[in-house]
């Protein structure tokens, strides 16, 4: 295997027995630049042939789709790791510029993103401007995943929840023991 050079400089291996690139056709790599608009080299090389509906280009290689982005980082960078992901650095999910697209494990491409997972991860205030972080913080977890809730606004609605409750005059304690309150009674569960 041999080492060509493309666009500015960039390393392709290539299969000098067969003229394919990187195990992959030499036709069918050149159908596939015919369809990247590579007209500036330092901005996004943008796909312009099949996209799925989550905005990802794909290609079809002997059989197998191929997402567009991660078969131009193999060709012209080298194998992705199957536990990685690339990441689109640019946000442009058409992008096929190597220079555009890193390796990362799944979470880190999950909160680079903009999806509510990201965005929530990004917070660092509770909607009351509480900071979340370091004790102000209560892990929750709801159907095997974590979330994180602020102390200080669960403080104040257990305070107003007990407020509520001994409105008329009487103490949690003597609501509980009268059985006004069976969910606090001791070791009954929610």
């Amino acid at each position: 295997m041999s080492v060509r050079r493309y666009a500015e400089g960039t390393p392709v291996p290539v299969n000098k027995s067969q003229g394919d690139i990187a195990g992959i056709p030499s036709a069918r790599m050149l159908d596939f630049w015919s369809q990247v608009d590579r007209t500036a080299l330092f901005d996004c090389w943008v796909w312009r042939g099949v996209v799925t509906s989550e905005g990802y280009g794909q290609i079809r290689v002997d059989g197998r789709k191929w997402p567009v982005h991660r078969l131009a980082y193999t060709v012209l960078i080298g194998p992705v790791p199957d536990e990685l992901h690339l990441d689109h650095l640019c946000r442009n999910r058409r992008c096929v510029n190597p220079a555009h697209l890193e390796p990362v494990t799944p979470a880190v491409n999950i909160l680079r993103g903009e999806s509510p997972s990201a965005l929530n991860a990004a917070k660092d205030a509770c909607p009351k401007g509480h900071p979340l972080a370091g004790e102000n913080v209560m892990p929750r977890t709801v159907r095997g995943r974590i979330h994180r809730r602020c102390r200080e606004c669960m403080r104040v609605a257990v305070r107003a929840y007990r407020a509520r409750l001994t409105a008329g005059g009487q103490t949690v304690g003597e609501l509980v023991t009268a059985g006004k309150l069976p969910m606090l009674e001791a070791g009954a569960r929610r």
